[in-house]
């Protein structure tokens, strides 16, 4: 047996006697060693130090402060798990919620878009139904305009009604004895203007003729002079109808468009086709 010179302790060898002397705590606190510089190797989990390393290691695999770390360790990495299961299901909601606003963005889009090409298809067909309608009202003007000539032939047929002449110093001198041509007068004609009236110029002819026969009077056939009375019992002497007719056709423009609005709402409610509503007009 040897035993240790400091602490007076029996060992078997000399190997183990100068192991202790270099290792063990107290017989290095008798040898007036401090501990802590002396030792080299930390426990990572408690605070023990070792000047050797196995002995760490040894402590190590027995350590209760390395155990209850562990359990801790787990527990986080379970925890971390569950609230990356967290993150990762919320994440997931977000996205699908983003996928459903975005869905309804883009419906929305394209309600917007369809509603935005019905409104300037009604646009569209507003525009072109109301230059159809000045084009045909231009159509009839023009017609109008270019044969006025058949208008004053018709209207020559009121020149066969007897006039009061009287005769004074071989001159002949016509009274007019027609009521008066007033404003009342061409309102009551436009009432009396119906649709085959407005289908072309002889109905219009016609109308005017027949309306305005009791109120006009053709002095000079030869050169298409007409006298008739107006509201204010002036005599007016009109050549060519060139003051009256006119009044005549702004008198009847109202009527005429309401019942040209009237037929082709018609047409569009009972979806006439467009070759025949094209015919009509």
């Amino acid at each position: 047996m040897i035993t240790c010179e400091f602490c007076k302790k029996d060992f078997s060898t000399k190997g183990v006697i100068l192991s202790h002397q270099k290792t063990a705590k107290y017989c290095l606190e008798i040898q007036g060693i401090n501990i802590k510089n002396n030792c080299n190797f930390n426990c990572d989990y408690c605070d023990k130090t070792f000047t050797l390393k196995h002995n760490m290691n040894d402590h190590i695999s027995i350590c209760k402060q390395k155990k209850i770390k562990e359990t801790e360790d787990n527990k986080i990495k379970e925890y971390d798990v569950e609230i990356k299961k967290i993150k990762d299901e919320h994440k997931k909601e977000i996205n699908n919620r983003d996928n459903q606003l975005q869905q309804i963005k883009d419906e929305y889009k394209k309600e917007m878009k369809q509603k935005d090409n019905e409104i300037k298809k009604i646009k569209d067909d507003y525009e072109r139904e109301s230059k159809r309608e000045i084009d045909l009202l231009n159509q009839i003007i023009s017609k109008l305009e270019m044969k006025l000539e058949n208008y004053e032939k018709r209207l020559f047929d009121m020149a066969s009604r007897p006039n009061t002449t009287n005769t004074n110093n071989n001159k002949t001198v016509v009274i007019n004895t027609n009521s008066p041509l007033t404003n009342e007068v061409l309102r009551q004609c436009a009432n009396t203007f119906q649709m085959d009236h407005a289908t072309g110029i002889n109905g219009i002819t016609k109308h005017l003729a027949s309306s305005l026969e009791e109120h006009i009077t053709c002095t000079d056939p030869s050169r298409n002079i007409f006298k008739y009375t107006n509201e204010k019992d002036e005599e007016i002497i009109d050549q060519n109808l060139e003051i009256l007719l006119p009044q005549y056709l702004t008198a009847v423009k109202d009527r005429n468009d309401f019942l040209y609005k009237e037929v082709f709402e018609y047409f569009k409610k009972n979806n006439v086709s467009l070759n025949v509503q094209t015919d009509y007009s």
